[in-house]
C-alpha cells in the first residue's frame, strides 16, 4: 500500500525539521499560509457586505427613490478599494533573502491587528447587511450606511497599523 501524501509530507518534514535553519523556516511559512488565509477570509466578507450594498440599491431603485444612491456608491467604492488593498497587501512574512525581515515581535503585532480586523470586518458586514431592507426607509438607511462607515473608517485605520507593525522595530 502506498503512503498517501500527508504521511509523506510528515515523514520528509521529521527528517527536514533537523536541517539546522529549516525549522524556523516551516515556522515561518506557515505563518505566511495563515496570513494568506486571513487575509483572503477578510476580503471575502468585505465583498459579502459589498453585495449587501449592491441589492440595498437595487431595492432603492426600484422603490422608486434616487435620493441617497450616491452613498450607496461611495460605500461600494470605499469597499472595493479596501478588497484590494487586503488581497495585494505585503505578506505577515519574510523570506531567508527578503531585504526587511519580519520577526516574531512583529508577527505578534500583526496577528493582534488581524484579529481587530476580523472584528472590524464583521461589524461591517452586520452594518450593511441590514441595508437591503432598510433601503426604502431614508432614517433606517442613513443610520446603516453610517455604522458601516464608522467600521470602514476603523477598519482602515486598524488595517494601517497593521502595516506599520511590519515595519516597526523593537
Amino acid at each position: 500500500m502506498m503512503p498517501d501524501e500527508d504521511s509523506r509530507r510528515g515523514y520528509l518534514e521529521s527528517i527536514l525539521v533537523q536541517i539546522p535553519g529549516f525549522k524556523g523556516y516551516m515556522a515561518r511559512e506557515n505563518r505566511r499560509e495563515s496570513d494568506q488565509a486571513c487575509r483572503d477570509h477578510l476580503a471575502d466578507r468585505l465583498n459579502k457586505a459589498k453585495k449587501a450594498v449592491g441589492q440595498a440599491k437595487r431595492a432603492r431603485l426600484q422603490s422608486g427613490g434616487l435620493m441617497g444612491i450616491e452613498r450607496f456608491d461611495s460605500v461600494s467604492d470605499r469597499l472595493e478599494r479596501i478588497v484590494s488593498r487586503v488581497r495585494h497587501a505585503d505578506r505577515g512574512y519574510s523570506g531567508f533573502f527578503d531585504s526587511q525581515q519580519i520577526g516574531p515581535n512583529e508577527l505578534d503585532r500583526l496577528h493582534e491587528a488581524d484579529l481587530a480586523l476580523t472584528d472590524l470586518a464583521v461589524n461591517i458586514e452586520e452594518s450593511l447587511s441590514k441595508l437591503p431592507d432598510a433601503a426604502t426607509d431614508d432614517s433606517r438607511m442613513s443610520q446603516a450606511i453610517e455604522a458601516a462607515l464608522e467600521s470602514i473608517d476603523r477598519f482602515e485605520e486598524t488595517f494601517d497599523q497593521r502595516k506599520r507593525a511590519m515595519t516597526e522595530e523593537d
